[in-house]
């Protein structure tokens, strides 16, 4: 259990820092109505803080995932599950910084986060298309390759490496360790033990829009917006 630990905590910083890069990128680009909007630094830095336990519960959900591959390779002593894992990451990293990328190119135009009623406009792709600007996707499909690649070689050298091929010795360990951090993902994924579950609602704390959109979690956003 204690190396699972261990590498579930090294996933953990890597996609708080995934996170974070998005968020840093949404708030650059649209500086310049943050400025106009009066915005003081000192609130721009505690929507990080706000963003904390919604972000926590985003984790806790890829890391169910993740959980259940060791678990099935402490069983089945197939290293191919690390591989499986690796590339798991890379397809959600892939699949974060196109939303991001998607939500920070649309933002100026419609004013909210991509969510389900919003992705309703994917049914006409050639109206969204349209009303983005050129550079504006340029720009977006830039920021998206050089975010997979400079993450995904962050973790290839800082994850991954390090990740323990032999996580456990014993069989019935492993599935000790499922009983027992299953559970806790679970409630982790809720926000808590609380009968409804977190939503991005929590995030929000400032009188501005932009920074309660951005201190939402792109992925909780869109799975939990109906």
């Amino acid at each position: 259990m204690k190396k699972i630990l261990i590498d579930l905590f090294r996933h953990f910083i890597f996609w708080l820092f995934i996170f974070t890069i998005g968020r840093i990128f949404f708030l650059i680009y649209y500086q310049g109505l943050i400025v106009n909007s009066h915005i003081k630094f000192w609130e721009i830095l505690t929507l990080f803080i706000h963003a904390f336990r919604l972000d926590v519960a985003t984790f806790c959900y890829i890391a169910s995932l993740f959980l259940l591959l060791w678990v099935i390779e402490g069983i089945t002593k197939w290293k191919v599950i690390d591989q499986v894992v690796k590339y798991l990451n890379f397809l959600l990293i892939g699949i974060y910084f196109l939303i991001v990328a998607g939500e920070t190119g649309l933002y100026g135009e419609w004013q909210t986060k991509l969510n389900v009623k919003a992705l309703m406009y994917l049914k006409h792709p050639a109206e969204i298309i349209n009303s983005a600007q050129t550079l504006t996707l340029v720009l977006m499909i830039v920021f998206w390759i050089l975010a997979v690649k400079g993450s995904w070689l962050v973790f290839r050298r800082f994850i991954f490496l390090h990740s323990i091929n032999q996580r456990t010795s014993k069989r019935w360990e492993a599935v000790v360790t499922y009983l027992v951090l299953q559970p806790i993902l679970i409630i982790g994924s809720r926000g808590g033990i609380q009968q409804i579950p977190i939503n991005q609602s929590q995030s929000y704390f400032s009188q501005h829009a932009i920074l309660n959109h951005t201190a939402v979690n792109p992925e909780i956003d869109d799975s939990r917006t109906n």
